[in-house]
């Protein structure tokens, strides 16, 4: 993926699953230049499926 916060997307996900632990629920990620909607249909197809699973 073109953001480096999701270039490791079972690190994020690891990361993110430690937060659910805590009984956080809800986080908030922002699309890069230069194609916002490009980044945000890649992370939302690699990562919302696995971190509603959580």
């Amino acid at each position: 993926m073109n953001n480096t916060r999701f270039d490791d997307t079972d690190a994020f996900l690891t990361s993110m699953e430690e937060y659910a632990a805590l009984g956080i629920d809800l986080i908030t990620t922002s699309p890069k230049a230069p194609d916002p909607a490009g980044w945000t249909a890649e992370v939302t197809a690699a990562v919302v499926p696995r971190l509603a699973a959580l």
